[in-house]
């Protein structure tokens, strides 16, 4: 299971400027931004499943654990990840992670 989505790493846009000169300058900046960021995200998350373990957005854990799990804290472009065990998650965090993963995967 991933929370990357398979769209946004699909391809590459650093070489869009090179096909398409006329390509205004935020929007490029933007999908390369967008593209760095779930890259980030990616590896991140291949790190955690080396030491057997998960990234888990922010959104996905209960706000009173979040202060109990500081030390588990990757912060990514402005937004928090936790890299935890499925094992040390509850039942709704556990359920919302999975949720969030599958519906990802679906589409």
């Amino acid at each position: 299971m991933t929370i990357v989505p398979a769209e946004k790493i699909a391809s590459n846009p650093e070489t869009l400027l090179y096909y398409f000169p006329g390509m205004h300058p935020v929007r490029y900046t933007k999908m390369i931004r967008d593209y760095i960021y779930w890259k980030h995200v990616q590896t991140a998350e291949k790190v955690a499943q080396m030491s057997k373990k998960i990234l888990v957005p922010r959104y996905c854990i209960h706000w009173a654990r979040k202060k109990q799990l500081e030390d588990r804290r990757i912060i990514i472009q402005k937004k928090v990840f936790f890299v935890l065990e499925e094992s040390e998650m509850t039942k709704g965090e556990l359920k919302q992670y999975r949720q969030i993963s599958v519906d990802q995967e679906v589409s």
